[in-house]
């Protein structure tokens, strides 16, 4: 169709089509359709910034429209198809989504265990039972900004293409590609097989963060699940576990926490190593 046409405005929320984009909320209907809501003026950006053959759909306020022309303007030119909606109606398709929600296709943000792989020196950031949304996006956005090359969700981990999952990632789950539905085993053996060496922060290990960091990379990062950590079946399959220090009172560190002094500590290992 042609997205330079301008549609009516859709103004119902009961509206069946309005019915349709707002049950992507849920993950039954994102795996039967292949797609998702991108939800926010950031991450609607970020996902037409860098995968615009991925985005179907973009529903906007004529407010969100105006104070965010870039979007609608960089969308236009991607032949994405616009339509306005009242106020109304972008509250029944996305409550938190600010006046704008794109329609995305899952596929052009998922890759395959073999090709996350291939990089010269793969870092990877390997989730096996991440439940909460919130960590999860932002363990992503941890992981894009630490210059990781792929994000491995484990079954068990939460859907990496929800919307709730897109939005704390504030946009980075479309600069990392992403792994699902693989086990712990699958992740493990792969790795093994390409030279690649898991390791964990736990608070019980003995050693410390120095201690297991590669500087020259080829390293998989486990976090284990934010109540309970990392299982021993799962520490099994690690080469070695680090423990974080702390000084003060604090029982431990929270998982994204965790995540963001281990992998900004590796991410500075590797530029270090990289400039000698």
């Amino acid at each position: 169709m042609n997205s330079s046409a301008r549609p009516a405005r859709l103004d119902d929320p009961n509206a069946r089509s309005v019915r349709k984009v707002a049950g992507l909320a849920g993950r039954v209907r994102r795996t039967k359709t292949g797609l998702t809501l991108v939800e926010g003026p950031q991450a609607a950006r970020e996902a037409v910034a860098w995968v615009p053959e991925a985005i179907k759909d973009l529903y906007v306020t004529d407010r969100c429209a105006a104070d965010h022309a870039d979007i609608v303007a960089d969308a236009r030119a991607a032949g994405v198809w616009i339509h306005p909606v009242s106020e109304t109606v972008a509250r029944a398709i996305a409550p938190a989504a600010q006046g704008i929600v794109a329609v995305a296709r899952t596929e052009a943000m998922m890759t395959s265990l073999p090709v996350a792989l291939e990089a010269a020196s793969p870092f990877l950031v390997i989730l096996p039972r991440t439940q909460d949304p919130g960590n999860a996006g932002t363990i992503v956005r941890l992981a894009d900004a630490a210059g990781a090359h792929a994000v491995i969700a484990c079954t068990g981990t939460v859907d990496l293409t929800s919307p709730k999952v897109i939005r704390a990632s504030v946009g980075s789950v479309f600069h990392v590609p992403l792994v699902q539905d693989v086990s712990l085993e699958e992740v493990s053996a792969a790795c093994k097989s390409a030279g690649i060496r898991l390791v964990g922060a736990d608070g019980h290990a003995e050693a410390g963060l120095d201690d297991v960091i590669d500087e020259t990379g080829r390293i998989g990062w486990v976090f284990g699940n934010e109540a309970q950590g990392l299982s021993a079946a799962e520490i099994a399959h690690l080469d070695a576990t680090a423990r974080l220090g702390m000084w003060g009172h604090a029982e431990s560190y929270n998982v994204a926490s965790a995540a963001a002094i281990c992998l900004y500590a590796t991410a500075c290992a590797r530029q270090e190593h990289r400039g000698r």
